[in-house]
Order: C-alpha cells, then sequence, then structure tokens
C-alpha cells in the first residue's frame, strides 16, 4: 500500500497536536467463500531525527470491522537518533482472524507518536514514509 506520508514532531515552537498522527485504513478484500485471513506482519519505512531523552513509537493495529480482537506491532525509538528506519514485524502467535461466511473490512489503524521522556526541551520528527508491505496468512474455515 502506498499513500502520502505524515510525521508525529515534537519542539519549542511545535504545538502539542503534532506529536502524534495516525492513518486509518479500511481495505475491503474480495475472496473465495471458505476461506479467512489474518494479518501476519508488516514492512514499513521512515526517518527519525529524536534529540537525546526524546523517544517516540510507530505502532500499527489490526482488527476487522464488529469484531473487538486486534493485534498490534510496535517498534520503538530512542534518541539520540538520526537516520532512516525500514522495520519489519510479525504478528504474534494469536493472529485475528476474519469471520467465515462474509468478508468484512480488514482495519489498519498506523500511528506515530513522540515524547519527551527524559528532556523537557527536546526536539524530534518521526516521520512514516507511507509505503507498507502487509503480509496475510490464509485458511479454510472450519465448517
Amino acid at each position: 500500500m502506498a499513500f502520502g506520508g505524515y510525521a508525529a514532531s515534537i519542539g519549542p515552537s511545535v504545538s502539542v497536536v503534532e506529536s502524534r498522527k495516525n492513518c486509518q485504513i479500511n481495505i475491503n478484500l474480495d475472496y473465495p467463500a471458505g476461506y479467512q485471513y489474518a494479518v501476519d506482519g508488516n514492512t514499513y519505512s521512515g526517518y527519525a531525527s529524536l534529540d537525546n531523552g526524546v523517544s517516540a513509537i510507530h505502532k500499527s493495529t489490526y482488527y476487522f470491522s464488529g469484531y473487538e480482537q486486534q493485534s498490534s506491532t510496535q517498534s520503538n525509538f530512542t534518541g539520540p537518533y538520526n537516520a532512516p528506519y525500514a522495520v519489519k514485524d510479525s504478528i504474534p502467535d494469536e493472529k485475528v482472524w476474519s469471520p467465515c461466511g462474509s468478508p468484512v473490512p480488514l482495519n489498519i489503524n498506523n500511528q506515530v507518536r513522540i515524547w519527551r521522556a527524559s528532556n523537557s526541551t527536546g526536539s524530534g520528527t518521526l516521520y512514516d514514509s507511507g509505503l507498507w508491505d502487509v503480509s496475510l496468512v490464509w485458511q479454510t474455515c472450519a465448517e
């Protein structure tokens, strides 16, 4: 998937609302009856520029519309850090499977968040490039 990138920032002249950004994506997949799928992992990239004492996270949460169960992946960044990043996250063993019977949208909530962990005047930015590679696993539905 590709979409416009976005960034979370913190600093002396930066509004607090800029410290957290998220993107909500809803995906309708067309697939044969008798199958279900789960998100297996996600590869994403961006750039982080963090002063000493500034921390940030890049978190993705996956769930199906109308269902409570979720799975998440998260990458943590701690300053000083000033480099591009590329992360391949894997979902733990307890995957969230799509319901059998009728397809429902897959929702992906992706967020970048930054805060001053131990530096009250620190600055930083965590940029998500907007390029994601979401991996799916499939299985047949139990009858």
